[in-house]
C-alpha cells in the first residue's frame, strides 16, 4: 500500500475524532442536565441518582442527630431563660390556722383561778400578694383576718352583790361574760429594701441576664452545627462534582486511546509505523483505563461518604449519587475588607466568645457587689379593725379604726474574705475571655484572608485551565494530522492527549476548590446559612 493511500486511510478514521473533540463541553453538559438514573460506569454502582445542593442540605438539616441535640438543648436553655424570671413575678399566698384551747371537763370551777380561760378557739386566715422588684427589694401586700372565741371559768363569788357597794366580785354593777368573741382584721403593706448588697437590677435582676445569655449561647451553638455540617455537605459535595468531572474526563481519553491504538495498528500493519507502535498504544490504553479505575473507585467513595454525612442510609449502595449542579465558577468578587467586616460582626464564633464576656461581665458586677455589707431597711404599716362579729371588723380596718407602724434596719458585714476571693476569680474568668476574644479576631483575619486568597487563586487556575485545554486540544490535533501524514508518531500523540487528559483534571480540581473556599468564607463572615435559607431556631415562647 503506497503511502498517500494509507493517509488517506488513516485521515478517514480520525475524521470523527476532533469532531467529538469539538463536541465534548456540549455533551457534557447535556448529560449534567439529565436528571434520569443512568449507568455513570462506576467500579461497583449500576446507576446514579441526580441531587442539587439544597436537596442535600434540606435532608441532612432533618436527618442530623448532632443538630437535634443542639435543638433540644437550646430548647432546654429556652425554659430555663423564662423560668428564671418566676422572681420577678406576683405570688399569691393564702394561709389558714385553727387552734383550739381547752380544760378538761372534770376541772371543778373551784380549784380554777377567777376569769381563767377554761376554752379558747382561734381562726387566722391570711392572703396576700408579694413580688421582688428589680431594685433588689420586695414589696408585699397582706390582708389578715382572726377570730378569738373564749370561755372563762366564772365561779359564783363573782355573781354576789355588796349590798354596800352595789358591785360584785368583778367590781363590776353587771354579771360578767362567760363567753367572749373578738374579731379583728388588718390590711398591711410591706415594703423591703436593701442598700448595698443586692441592691441595683445589675444584681437584682442577674439570674435572668445569664439565663438569657445562655439562651443566646445556645442558639449560636445550634447554628455553629448547622453551620459546619452545611460546610461539610458543601465540601463533600463539591468533592463529588470533582470526582464525577474526572471519571468523565478519564472515559473521555480512555476512548481517545481506544480509537488510537485502532489507528495505530491499521498504520502498524501497512508500513506506515514500526511494531512498537503497538505497544506503545497498547500501554497507552492499560494506563488510561487503570487511571478510569481509580477515578471510578474514588467516586463511588466519595458518593458513599456524602450519603452516610447527609444520613440518607446505605441501603442500595449499587447507586451513587450524581452532581445536579451546574459544575463551573461564577464571577463573584470576594474583597478581604468587606468581608472581615461582615465577620466581625455576624461571625458565630467570634460571637460566641464576646456571648462569654458579657456572662462574664455579669458574674464581676455580682462578685463586687457581694463584698458590700448588707443593709436592709423594712417598711411595714397597717391599718386595724376590731370589732364582735366579721363585718365590723373588716368595715373598721378599711375606715382606719386604727393603725400600726413599724421600721426595721438590719446591716451584716462578710469577714471572711470570701467574697474578695469570688471577685478575684471573676475578674481572672473575664481576663480570660478577653485573650480569647482577641486571638478570634486575629484567627479570624488570618482565615479571612487565606480563603480570598483561595477564591481568586481558584479562580485563576480555572482560567489558566481552560487556556491549557484549548492549546492541548490545538496540539492534539496538530499530532494527529502529523500521524495522518505518516510522519508523526502515535507516542506524540500519547503524550499529548495525556496534557489533555491532566489539564482537564486539573480543572475539575479548581472548580471544586473554588466552591469550598466560597464555602468557607460564607461561614467566616456568618452568611452560610442565610445562603441555604437554613433557620435552626425553634419558636420562641414565653
Amino acid at each position: 500500500m503506497t503511502r498517500p493511500l494509507i493517509a488517506a486511510v488513516l485521515a478517514a478514521l480520525l475524521s470523527s475524532v476532533p469532531a467529538a473533540h469539538a463536541d465534548r463541553r456540549r455533551v457534557v453538559a447535556e448529560r449534567d442536565r439529565d436528571r434520569d438514573d443512568e449507568d455513570e460506569g462506576v467500579a461497583e454502582a449500576k446507576g446514579t441518582f441526580t441531587v442539587t445542593l439544597d436537596e442535600l442540605i434540606t435532608a441532612s438539616i432533618q436527618a442530623s442527630p448532632e443538630l437535634a441535640r443542639s435543638k433540644a438543648d437550646r430548647s432546654v436553655a429556652l425554659g430555663k431563660a423564662g423560668g428564671a424570671r418566676a422572681g420577678q413575678q406576683w405570688v399569691a399566698t393564702a394561709e389558714a390556722n385553727y387552734d383550739r384551747y381547752s380544760v378538761g371537763g372534770d376541772v371543778k370551777v373551784d380549784n380554777l383561778e377567777p376569769l381563767q380561760v377554761v376554752d379558747q378557739r382561734k381562726l387566722d386566715a391570711k392572703i396576700g400578694l408579694a413580688r421582688n422588684i428589680p431594685t433588689g427589694g420586695n414589696v408585699g401586700l397582706q390582708l389578715a383576718f382572726n377570730r378569738t372565741q373564749s370561755e372563762y371559768a366564772l365561779s359564783p363569788e363573782l355573781f354576789d352583790i355588796n349590798p354596800a357597794t352595789g358591785l360584785n366580785g368583778m367590781g363590776t354593777s353587771t354579771d360578767p361574760l362567760e363567753f367572749d368573741v373578738k374579731h379583728q382584721t388588718v390590711a398591711s403593706l410591706q415594703f423591703k429594701q436593701p442598700f448595698a448588697r443586692g441592691f441595683g437590677p445589675e444584681v437584682a435582676l442577674a439570674g435572668e441576664h445569664r439565663a438569657d445569655l445562655m439562651l443566646t449561647e445556645e442558639t449560636l451553638k445550634t447554628q455553629l452545627a448547622a453551620e459546619d455540617l452545611i460546610l461539610a455537605i458543601v465540601t463533600s459535595y463539591w468533592e463529588l462534582g470533582n470526582a464525577a468531572y474526572e471519571v468523565r474526563a478519564r472515559a473521555e481519553a480512555l476512548e481517545i486511546a481506544a480509537q488510537q491504538e485502532k489507528m495505530t495498528t491499521v498504520a502498524v500493519r501497512a508500513g506506515a509505523q514500526p511494531p512498537s507502535a503497538n505497544s506503545s498504544a497498547q500501554y497507552d490504553v492499560a494506563t488510561r483505563q487503570e487511571a478510569l479505575i481509580r477515578a471510578q473507585l474514588t467516586y463511588e467513595k466519595v458518593s458513599l461518604d456524602l450519603r452516610k454525612r447527609v444520613g440518607l442510609g446505605m441501603t442500595n449502595r449499587a447507586v451513587v449519587f450524581k452532581p445536579g449542579d451546574a459544575f463551573e465558577v461564577d464571577n463573584q468578587e470576594y474583597s478581604v475588607d468587606d468581608v472581615l467586616e461582615k465577620g466581625r460582626k455576624t461571625n458565630r464564633k467570634l460571637a460566641a466568645i464576646i456571648l462569654q464576656k458579657k456572662v462574664a461581665d455579669v458574674d464581676v458586677t455580682v462578685a463586687r457587689n457581694a463584698m458590700l455589707p448588707q443593709v436592709d431597711v423594712t417598711l411595714s404599716g397597717g391599718l386595724l379593725g376590731r370589732a364582735n362579729n366579721t363585718g365590723d371588723a373588716f368595715s373598721g380596718a378599711f375606715a382606719a379604726d386604727g393603725f400600726q407602724l413599724t421600721a426595721n434596719l438590719s446591716v451584716q458585714l462578710e469577714l471572711s474574705g470570701a467574697a474578695r476571693h469570688n471577685m478575684e476569680a471573676a475578674q481572672a474568668q473575664k481576663s480570660r475571655v478577653e485573650i480569647d476574644r482577641v486571638d478570634a479576631e486575629r484567627t479570624l483575619e488570618a482565615e479571612v484572608v487565606s480563603a480570598v486568597h483561595q477564591v481568586n487563586a481558584a479562580r485563576q487556575r480555572v482560567e489558566l485551565t481552560d487556556r491549557a485545554i484549548a492549546m492541548a486540544e490545538q496540539n492534539v490535533g496538530y499530532e494527529k494530522g502529523t500521524f495522518a501524514s505518516g510522519k508523526g508518531s502515535g507516542f506524540t500523540i500519547s503524550q499529548r492527549q495525556s496534557e489533555l487528559v491532566e489539564s482537564t483534571v486539573r480543572k475539575g480540581r479548581a472548580i471544586a476548590d473554588y466552591h469550598i473556599a466560597v464555602a468557607q468564607l460564607e461561614s467566616l463572615s456568618g452568611t452560610l446559612l442565610q445562603h441555604y435559607g437554613v433557620d435552626v431556631r425553634p419558636n420562641r415562647r414565653r
